[in-house]
């Protein structure tokens, strides 16, 4: 028995293969429950809270372009439309991207950034900021996360188990 736990199949594609389901869902999973305890959106939201406490304010031009993005989330589509702006600081030409709830329809807005570092943008960023807060701590995010996490842990197990038994003596 001691001699099966250092013997190592060849690793094939179908090997590998089988272990990239249950890699995925880990993946998946963690990252969902990183959402719900806000882990992935710290930096924004120390930059949308630096803005609104110490930002200038500037005219802004919307791009004449923007893409549309359609997701599902719980089957519903939502649509939205993110857009380039423009703005000048002291002469120099910066830009940002916003995500919109529906179509641009003013090309001027007002851009907030801050005086020491002016690539440090947001149009309404009060707005943004409680956009960003309210997906955190939703807890389906959380069930879905744990969820995930822990089928792919759980598959990952049983085919790593299903591997080993399928070792022949030599």
């Amino acid at each position: 028995m001691y001699m099966y736990l250092f013997y190592h199949k060849p690793i094939g594609m179908k090997n590998i293969l089988q272990f990239a389901l249950p890699l995925i869902l880990i993946v998946f999973g963690i990252q969902l429950t990183r959402d719900y305890f806000g882990a992935t959106g710290s930096e924004r939201r120390a930059e949308l809270e630096q803005l609104i406490a110490a930002g200038a304010e500037t005219p802004g031009v919307l791009a004449d372009e923007y893409t549309e993005k359609t997701t599902k989330v719980r089957r519903a589509r939502i649509k939205t439309y993110e857009v380039t702006y423009k703005y000048e600081v002291d002469g120099k030409q910066y830009s940002g991207t916003k995500t919109l709830q529906s179509p641009p329809t003013i090309p001027v807005v007002v851009v907030t950034y801050l005086a020491d570092n002016p690539r440090l943008s947001a149009i309404d960023p009060a707005e943004e900021l409680s956009s960003l807060t309210s997906s955190e701590g939703d807890t389906f995010t959380l069930l879905a996360g744990l969820g995930l996490a822990l089928a792919g842990a759980g598959l990952g197990y049983f085919r790593y188990r299903k591997s080993i038994g399928q070792v022949s003596a030599v």
